[in-house]
């Protein structure tokens, strides 16, 4: 413990049980982290409605990371990719519209996200249509009118 306490530059805090929390924080935030995992990427829709923020967007504008982020400052949010030419399911109606959200990003961004993720998953083979700059800026404009909509 010494050579520890010498090494962080910090004396020992010798609480025991300090990492073991048992109060409803706690679990509110395991709840929600579970949540966001077990909604992750369109899952469970029939369990959108226990939500408070359903996130859609494109793929790999970042729904999953902030959806996570969220659920450790106990928040339950699901997250939906929109894909063109896929209808959004009909669990989408039956959520307050309040709790719905859309994200966008910068085209040259997203456009470079999507190449990255080809590249290291080897999916060379899959169409370059993923990551064309001018498929993706359509992507977008067309999500931001349906969110407009919305």
């Amino acid at each position: 413990m010494k050579l520890l306490s010498e090494k962080l530059t910090m004396p020992p805090v010798e609480v025991p049980g300090i990492y073991q929390r048992n109060d409803e924080q706690y679990f509110k935030f395991c709840r929600a982290v579970e949540f966001a995992l077990d909604h992750d990427d369109g899952a469970n829709p029939s369990g959108w409605v226990n939500a408070d923020a359903i996130l859609l967007g494109v793929s790999r504008v970042g729904k999953s990371p902030l959806s996570v982020f969220l659920g450790t400052l106990g928040l339950k949010v699901a997250n939906y990719p929109i894909c063109p030419g896929v209808e959004l399911p009909d669990a989408i109606n039956k959520v307050d519209r309040r709790r719905v959200f859309g994200l966008l990003v910068d085209p040259e961004i997203l456009a470079e996200h999507r190449e990255d993720r080809r590249q290291r998953t080897m999916m060379r083979s899959m169409a370059t249509g993923y990551s064309n700059m001018k498929q993706v800026m359509q992507e977008l404009e067309d999500v931001e009118e349906m969110f407009k909509k919305r």
